[in-house]
This record gives C-alpha cells, sequence and structure tokens, in this order.
C-alpha cells in the first residue's frame, strides 16, 4: 500500500520540480501529511456514522470539515516541507529511518488538523 503512494509522490515532486532532502524523504512526509489528514479527519466520521445507525438516524458530513481537511493538507504539508529543506534529511535508507520519517509526518499532520478542527468547533459556537 505504502510503495504505489510513494512512487506515485515521487512522481508529482518531479513533475513540480520539487527538490529538496531526498525524493524518497520528500515522498515519505507528504504520504504521511496524507495518511495523518485522513485518519483525523475520516476515523471520527465512521465513528459518529456508526453509532448512528445503530442508533436507527442518518449522519450528514458538515461542509467545514471538508474546508478544514483541505487547509490541513495545504498547510501541513507546506511547512512539513519546508522544515526538511530546512533540516536537511540526511539519506533515508533503511526500515528504521523510513518507518522514522514517515510516522513523524502522520503524527505532525494529525495534530494539525486537530487544532484545525477544534478551532472550527470554537468559531461556530
Amino acid at each position: 500500500m505504502v510503495t504505489p503512494v510513494l512512487s506515485v509522490t515521487v512522481n508529482i515532486l518531479k513533475v513540480l520540480d520539487i527538490r529538496m532532502a531526498t525524493d524518497i524523504g520528500t515522498a515519505l512526509v507528504i504520504a504521511g501529511v496524507l495518511v495523518g489528514v485522513l485518519l483525523r479527519s475520516l476515523l471520527p466520521y465512521l465513528k459518529k456514522a456508526s453509532e448512528m445507525e445503530k442508533a436507527g438516524q442518518k449522519i450528514s458530513f458538515a461542509p467545514k470539515y471538508i474546508a478544514t481537511t483541505l487547509l490541513s493538507l495545504i498547510g501541513a504539508a507546506f511547512t512539513a516541507l519546508q522544515v526538511i529543506s530546512i533540516i536537511d534529511i540526511p539519506e533515508v535508507e533503511g526500515v528504521q529511518s523510513i518507518a522514522s520519517v514517515f510516522i513523524a509526518a502522520v503524527v505532525y499532520a494529525f495534530a494539525f488538523q486537530s487544532t484545525l478542527n477544534v478551532v472550527a468547533e470554537t468559531k461556530a459556537s
């Protein structure tokens, strides 16, 4: 599952002519950001949908969450790519370094999305 995502990401980066740390490191960061934001966006929705289905109610997906998801994808990817261009990730080799970069990006994006969701909920109330 990770390999197709990484190869697509590397191809996108080549088309956009983005040369930061390493191709694999940059691809891992972008894939991690994508996974982190989508996890934070979809897991609560799926949990709530399951609960409401059991209760016989219908759930709708609020448009503000689509906006926060898109904003998180753009913001987290941009800031993560800026950080890796500054700290210059060394050559990513081996399972441990690949896992470290990917997990750090997932956690960062998950937190970024959580923060935007809290701000959106605070503004709405």
